[in-house]
């Protein structure tokens, strides 16, 4: 098995492509970072599924699993809550990814494996709450 990096975020320049999912707005912050000086903030949101998404479609390959990490924390004052990571499969198929209960307090590391069968048109992973 090897273990080459596909892509990697630190968010410490720009969004590194990530988008808006849904009504909200994502910026870059220097509030808070698990590693280096600035992470990915998301705010406004409305829905359960608003959050930040990137296409990862012309980064994988059918039938070959990847595994998946992201940091996670909640703004200040935010309640603990169950945030996933997801992956869209085109328009209505959903795989979640992983799972943990997120705080305020300190980063949460959430990780799993995708393995694409290649029959999807396009492929988005995202970060969504529970509630």
């Amino acid at each position: 098995a090897q273990n080459n990096t596909i892509i990697t975020n630190d968010f410490e320049k720009n969004t590194s492509n990530w988008e808006s999912r849904g009504p909200v707005s994502i910026s870059t912050s220097k509030e808070q970072a698990a590693n280096g000086t600035k992470s990915l903030r998301v705010s406004s949101r409305k829905e359960f599924w608003n959050g930040a998404q990137l296409n990862i479609t012309k980064h994988l390959k059918a039938g070959k699993t990847y595994q998946f990490s992201v940091s996670l924390k909640l703004g200040k004052d935010e309640k603990t809550d169950e945030l996933k990571m997801t992956m869209q499969r085109g328009d209505n198929n959903f795989s979640q990814i992983g799972s943990a209960s997120v705080s305020s307090d300190q980063w949460t590391t959430v990780s799993g494996k995708f393995k694409p069968s290649g029959d999807d048109p396009y492929l988005l992973v995202y970060i969504e709450a529970a509630r």
